[in-house]
């Protein structure tokens, strides 16, 4: 711990012509809680006659004992923007002797993320040099795929119609016009507008629309 570590020893042993065995004092004692780095221990003994002895040995305390590491689980989050998105995360370490260490990761917390999987690799060192060390992954949903599921979403709330414009938004948005796949995706929010009190709640409308939305700026609309 912070304080260091409890050492113990066999007593030092001292044997006098005339008495024999001998009680040997030394201090600290065994048992004592020792700081890091290290630390001489003198011991001494007297004889019945006064006949003094001393001698001293040392307790090295060394700290080999890494940080834990705490990362975030693997995250998944939507495109924003063409480029990706921005990814905010906390990562924490705490070391037996420092306390809480700074946490150092690439890429960092609040860099773009391009669409795919990156792996993010973090470490931590104590001020001993004591290093751990971890990976978690962000994956970053392309507009495609933002496109596929939110026309899995309006078919299953029954805009089938409005399942096949996404279909086609699709399809213009991973080759074709991407003009063409916003005013599709314009069309949709228009068409699921209409469908509110219809087929869809305005809870359900609003879902849709905001997906829609998010899928516009993933492709830059």
């Amino acid at each position: 711990g912070p304080n260091g570590a409890v050492a113990t020893w066999t007593s030092p042993t001292a044997s006098d012509i005339v008495d024999g065995a001998l009680a040997v004092s030394c201090s600290p004692v065994s048992g004592s809680t020792f700081v890091l780095g290290t630390t001489t221990v003198p011991c001494s003994v007297s004889d019945a006659a006064g006949n003094g002895a001393s001698s001293s040995f040392t307790v090295t305390v060394v700290d080999t004992t890494a940080a834990i590491l705490s990362l975030p689980s693997n995250v998944v989050v939507d495109a924003a923007m063409p480029a990706g998105s921005i990814v905010s995360f906390v990562g924490t370490a705490a070391d037996l002797v420092d306390g809480a260490v700074s946490v150092t990761c690439s890429p960092a917390s609040g860099a773009v993320f391009a669409m795919g999987t990156t792996t993010v690799h973090c470490s931590a060192a104590d001020s001993r040099g004591n290093a751990t060390a971890g990976t978690f992954a962000v994956t970053v949903r392309s507009a495609d795929e933002m496109t596929s599921n939110l026309a899995t979403l309006a078919t299953a709330s029954g805009l089938s119609q409005s399942g096949k414009l996404l279909a086609n938004a699709l399809k213009q948005g991973s080759g074709g016009s991407l003009n063409a796949a916003c005013n599709d995706l314009r069309a949709f929010m228009n068409q699921t507008r209409a469908q509110v009190g219809k087929q869809l709640t305005v809870g359900q409308a609003t879902e849709l629309t905001d997906a829609a939305l998010r899928v516009q700026a993933a492709l830059g609309c």
